[in-house]
């Protein structure tokens, strides 16, 4: 995965490891594919992170449709 597909977020990393401190669950909930999703956050070093991940795989109805984001809670 190219950089310019990737653009690195300011701070996001210390903010997840900040949320994680507080022993608070972390979700993710995208539209994307599974794969394309566990690679990115592999590449990320983000994969071990999260608590939940959602994926387009993961659900009958997607986003914009609130159905992702309720099945993660």
């Amino acid at each position: 995965i190219q950089k310019q597909f990737l653009p690195e977020t300011p701070n996001s990393h210390p903010l997840i490891d900040e949320i994680k401190n507080q022993h608070l669950l972390l979700a993710l909930v995208t539209s994307s594919e599974r794969e394309v999703t566990q690679l990115l956050l592999k590449k990320t070093n983000l994969k071990d992170k999260f608590n939940l991940v959602i994926t387009l795989q993961d659900v009958s109805l997607t986003k914009p449709h609130p159905y992702p984001y309720i099945k993660a809670m």
